[in-house]
C-alpha cells in the first residue's frame, strides 16, 4: 500500500483520520487509479511531481490556519483581538504596515 511519510510539525500529531484523508487527497490529485497498490507509479508520480505537491499542500495548511483564527476570533473577539495586537507589536515596522494594509482592504 502506497504511504506518505509521517510529517511531525513539533509537539501535535496526525491521527488515522488526517491521515487517511491527506492520503484521498493525494490519490485525487495524482490521478492513479490502484494508487493503494501501485507504490512505484505513486513514487514516480511523487517524484515528478514533489514542487507542485508541496506548493499544494501549503496552501491547504494555509487555509487551516486561517479557519482557525477565524474560530478563535468568533469564540472570543476580543481575546482574539488581543492577540493580534500583541502580534503587531512584536513585528518590525514594515511587516506590520504590510498587515495594516491587508486588513484595511478587507
Amino acid at each position: 500500500m502506497a504511504t506518505a511519510a509521517p510529517h511531525h510539525t513539533g509537539s501535535s500529531s496526525l491521527g488515522p483520520t488526517t491521515h487517511v484523508c491527506g492520503l484521498g487527497i493525494l490519490k485525487a490529485w495524482s490521478n492513479i487509479p490502484a494508487f493503494g497498490k501501485d507504490d512505484m507509479g505513486v513514487a514516480v508520480w511523487y517524484g515528478e511531481n514533489r514542487k507542485e505537491v508541496h506548493q499544494k499542500v501549503e496552501m491547504l495548511r494555509r487555509e487551516s490556519v486561517a479557519m482557525e483564527a477565524v474560530g478563535l476570533l468568533r469564540e472570543d473577539r476580543e481575546g482574539g483581538l488581543k492577540g493580534i495586537v500583541q502580534m503587531l507589536a512584536t513585528l518590525p515596522t514594515a511587516e506590520k504596515e504590510e498587515v495594516l494594509r491587508a486588513l484595511s482592504r478587507a
